[in-house]
């Protein structure tokens, strides 16, 4: 019979022997392994940040443009479409012709080239949002207005064209450009209406209209485009690079900010 001494040493060593440490435990292998996922998600995301913050400063902007392009974009399969995505921005600058018009004018280290459908449901969407960021960035950007007109696949597209140049014509461009997206009503009567409520000549406005007196500079945008290798509506250049469709202000921010950097 063993003492009670014994009996004590013995229990002692049963414990001792069976006692596991807590990370050998069922609960202990899972909240170690639920740390370790929280690590693993943790480093993934910091190099994913630090990754886009360098190319977002020193990287490429076509890989940052190629990655903002969207389905929201019209296109056109009977235009030309060619291997060409990005062109040197002193290339580009020749597509700006004398009478293009042009908002912020003047030195700027970014040039952005908007070729715009005024019937494209497109352009009509990213139209609020890209004049939020015009105006965000006045300082930095210069804007350059190119016609697309698809009337192909937007009837009264090119009468919509016309009537901007004419308002052009009398240095309503931009109030025109707005009146267009704003106002639903295209049809000959409702741009006639929209030239009188913008205080034009309504006379001149008209006979322009009737005339299609800037068509030739409408035909040669569109001649441009189709040499740019333009497929739709609406399509930016910032800087050269080449951007199709509606964006949100956030991947406009980025798209300005990455052109700024590298314009530096």
């Amino acid at each position: 019979m063993l003492s009670m001494e014994e009996n004590i040493q013995k229990i002692e060593a049963t414990n001792f022997t069976s006692k596991k440490p807590w990370y050998k435990t069922g609960a202990g292998i899972t909240f170690l392994g639920f740390v370790s996922l929280i690590l693993l998600v943790a480093v993934v995301f910091a190099g994913f940040v630090s990754f886009y913050a360098w190319h977002l400063k020193y990287g490429n902007s076509e890989q940052l443009v190629q990655k903002f392009a969207t389905e929201k974009f019209t296109q056109d399969p009977s235009l030309l479409e060619t291997d060409l995505n990005n062109v040197e921005e002193k290339e580009i600058n020749k597509f700006i012709r004398p009478f293009n018009p042009v908002l912020y004018p003047g030195e700027k280290p970014i040039t952005i080239i908007a070729f715009i459908d005024f019937e494209c449901p497109f352009c009509v969407e990213s139209y609020p949002v890209f004049k939020s960021i015009v105006s965000k960035y006045e300082p930095l950007v210069k804007i350059v207005f190119k016609h697309l007109p698809l009337e192909n696949l937007h009837l009264g597209a090119e009468l919509s064209a016309s009537a901007i140049t004419c308002a052009d014509e009398q240095n309503k461009f931009w109030d025109y450009y707005d009146g267009l997206f704003l106002n639903i009503d295209h049809t000959q009567d409702g741009l006639v209406n929209l030239a009188e409520q913008l205080g034009l000549n309504s006379q001149n406005f008209y006979t322009c209209l009737e005339g299609k007196k800037y068509q030739k500079n409408i035909n040669q945008d569109m001649m441009d485009a189709v040499e740019l290798g333009l497929i739709g509506t609406p399509t930016y250049f910032v800087n050269g690079y080449k951007i199709e469709g509606s964006l949100s202000a956030e991947q406009w921010d980025q798209i300005i900010l990455q052109a700024y950097n590298n314009s530096n």
